[in-house]
């Protein structure tokens, strides 16, 4: 994942292959408040 201090904001993006080859991608973002 990637933590960004600026809007302190942890993004974590996931690449998968399914079983027909396919591709997908799956983002998720937290944003930790004061």
């Amino acid at each position: 994942g990637h933590w960004d201090p600026v809007t302190k904001t942890w993004t974590n993006s996931t690449t998968y292959t399914g079983p027909q080859g396919q591709t997908g991608n799956v983002t998720r973002s937290t944003t930790v408040a004061p």
